[in-house]
């Protein structure tokens, strides 16, 4: 994934917002503005300077350049240095480059799900 419009990517302009559920295959650029939900869970997003998403994300992989407040699911997630994201990100894999601004939680999936067990408790038996 590159920062920039490569041909046959779906580019969403910064000229423009939506409001709503916005769905994608492959790789998708955003320049422009949505309030409310992407998803496509094996598509590549990349959010350019100019992007900014109010909902939640779920795509496979995401490059941010620009802002994201919301809850974020993602494979792969690179925040990069002029980046500002608030919400949570679960993620297997978070890259958070110098300068990049993170305000929430970092989950990975996986491990979320595994049960905790407890270590039983140290006694002083003296024998």
């Amino acid at each position: 994934m590159q920062g920039i419009v490569e041909p046959g990517m779906n580019h969403f302009m910064p000229d423009l917002s939506l409001e709503g559920l916005l769905e994608f295959s492959e790789e998708f650029t955003l320049d422009g503005t949505v309030d409310g939900s992407i998803f496509f869970f094996s598509g590549a997003l990349v959010v350019n300077k100019t992007g900014v998403i109010f909902g939640a994300v779920r795509v496979h992989s995401a490059m941010v350049f620009g802002r994201m407040d919301g809850e974020l699911h993602v494979q792969e997630c690179v925040l990069k240095a002029e980046a500002v994201v608030v919400g949570d990100i679960h993620s297997e894999s978070l890259v958070i480059e110098a300068g990049a601004s993170f305000a929430g939680r970092s989950l990975i999936p996986s491990r979320c799900a595994e049960p905790r067990h407890r270590t039983p408790p140290r006694t002083n038996r003296h024998m």
